[in-house]
């Protein structure tokens, strides 16, 4: 079963209106990618039932990550940037329904995978060994999963084009449709 879940930020949580630009200007500037959302509810909501049924299964833990260069580019600043990681991780945090224990972020202005300040890889205190499913949208976002020590990565394109059933085994069950029990 599927314990922590890294999710990309920029087109993958969501998207921006202006196509202009590759990260959103501002709270205005952005839509939700609902089908994503969507999943995830249904997936927390699933998750909670077991909890509830047995009490050693831990917190689910998700965490919003991005690398995006628009505070290096001066498009943005930094302070400006975090508060839109924030205001989006409460709102999934608000929408999931985890007020009790919340939606994690981690992100770095230089378009890189390591935090500027101690250099750890992004996203490395997510990552719960065998239980951690990272969703992305591209070969490179694969390629951090892969440092983090993570073997179930997903795009979101490859998620939302699998059926209830295949994503219940993806979710509870750990396995990748039509791979087995990996």
């Amino acid at each position: 079963m599927i314990e922590s879940i890294i999710l990309m930020l920029e087109d993958c949580l969501i998207t921006v209106y202006n196509k202009k630009n590759t990260y959103p200007c501002g709270i205005w500037d952005h839509k939700f990618v609902w089908p994503l959302w969507n999943i995830l509810k249904n997936y927390t909501w699933n998750y909670k039932k077991l909890q509830e049924k047995d009490r050693n299964i831990p917190n689910l833990k998700i965490t919003i990550i991005s690398n995006n260069d628009c505070v290096k580019k001066g498009v943005t600043k930094d302070v400006s940037y975090w508060t839109k990681v924030f205001y989006v991780s409460r709102c999934l945090e608000d929408y999931l329904s985890l007020n009790s224990y919340g939606v994690d972020y981690d992100y770095s202005i230089e378009a890189n995978w390591k935090d500027k300040f101690n250099q750890r890889l992004i996203g490395i205190n997510s990552v719960v060994k065998g239980k951690t499913l990272f969703i992305g949208i591209k070969e490179e976002d694969e390629n951090h999963s892969k440092l983090l020590g993570i073997d179930k990565y997903i795009t979101l394109t490859d998620l939302l084009n699998l059926n209830d059933d295949e994503r219940n085994k993806l979710f509870l069950q750990g396995g990748f449709p039509g791979k087995g029990n990996e």
